[in-house]
């Protein structure tokens, strides 16, 4: 037989339990605040928030397709306590939704919505940089550092520093601008120096030697070889290496090549020369004549030959040097390049370059002279 105390004593137990989940439900969820979606990687969106709730479950992430318009679907469900949720899957071109929900049993906060503009990275063996809205995107692994965006790194103070777009930058602040889209990156200071330098190369205004001073540093910082290298700026590596032969020139041709008295195809010509006494006689007659790229390998084929040892002909005997200084001689008199050919039965021609009508009428002006 049922006694009445203990029918009672049951029901004030399931009445305080009731009060007890009534108490609960009374507690208001508020929804996620400050969130924040950064790119960490390549390929991955870190999410971060704050929940100002003092009794809940977790926080409940979920992602919309650029391509399901706002089709929610459930990535994660985040325990209490933690603000951070990385969101590495399959990502592809396009603005993504997120949503987060705070959560307690069956009980949810109101939703709190963020957006990202997501483009997918190119491989790093293709070396080029996308445009989209906000400015290119880039690879880091390989740096390609693009010319219209802004890279930066979070330092430990809270501030960011320039990686790459410095002057860019600059430009805002002058042109009043409050905010510009960036990458935040994360980077020691080694790899920090390596990419701004990486982007320095890539500027359009850079001359020829300064090009060549930046590799030379990056390969001295960084113990890195000519093709490893190569790698890293997306050049080919005979570009790296034929900007590298432009250290081993005379202090006075790389000073002319900074100033742009003459360009890159100058000095790969002189670089040809076997001896710098030759590179600076030949690049003084550029600077005197203004020679033409052309006219330079021409000047520099003839001293080749001039230097290279006599051979022996068919017959045993050594080929006379005569058509040589005779070649020598007429380049000096018509101060142009002059070709001279011959064949061993002695008959040829003489070809005499000019890179303009006025240089022309120069050298038939010196033919009527000598006619006079």
């Amino acid at each position: 037989m049922v006694k009445l105390k203990d029918v009672l004593g049951f029901v004030l137990v399931v009445m305080a339990l009731a009060g007890c989940n009534r108490l609960d439900d009374s507690v208001v969820l508020n929804a996620p605040e400050d969130i924040r979606i950064e790119r960490t990687s390549i390929d991955g969106l870190t999410i971060t928030w704050n929940n100002t709730s003092t009794s809940y479950d977790g926080v409940i992430v979920e992602r919309a397709e650029p391509a399901s318009g706002v089709a929610f679907r459930e990535l994660a469900r985040v325990a209490s306590g933690v603000h951070v949720y990385t969101d590495s899957g399959d990502l592809h071109d396009g603005v993504y939704q997120y949503r987060l929900t705070t959560y307690r049993s069956s009980q949810m906060s109101a939703p709190a919505t963020a957006k990202y503009h997501f483009t997918k990275l190119p491989a790093p063996t293709e070396f080029k940089c996308e445009l989209v809205d906000e400015g290119l995107l880039l690879t880091w692994k390989d740096n390609c550092i693009g010319e219209e965006g802004y890279v930066v790194r979070k330092m430990d103070d809270g501030t960011y520093q320039i990686i790459a777009g410095e002057r860019r930058f600059r430009a805002s602040q002058l042109a009043g601008k409050a905010t510009i889209p960036a990458y935040i990156l994360k980077a020691d200071d080694e790899e920090t120096m390596e990419m701004a330098l990486s982007e320095n190369i890539q500027r359009e205004d850079l001359n020829p030697l300064e090009i060549a001073l930046a590799y030379q540093q990056l390969i001295e910082q960084h113990n890195l070889s000519q093709e490893q290298l190569s790698k890293r700026v997306g050049k080919g590596r005979a570009t790296i290496a034929n900007f590298l032969r432009l250290l081993k020139l005379p202090g006075n041709i790389q000073v002319a090549l900074k100033e742009k008295q003459i360009d890159m195809g100058h000095a790969k010509a002189l670089l040809s020369l076997p001896s710098h006494a030759d590179q600076i006689r030949i690049f003084n007659e550029i600077i005197k004549n203004g020679y033409s790229v052309r006219d330079v390998e021409e000047l520099v084929r003839n001293v080749k030959e001039e230097n290279a040892p006599a051979t022996k002909a068919n017959n045993g005997k050594k080929q006379d040097d005569t058509y040589h200084q005779l070649k020598k001689h007429l380049t000096h008199f018509f101060q142009t390049p002059v070709q001279l050919t011959c064949s061993e039965k002695g008959n040829g021609k003489i070809s005499i370059k000019f890179k303009n009508e006025q240089e022309l009428e120069r050298i038939i002006a010196i033919f009527d002279k000598l006619n006079q």
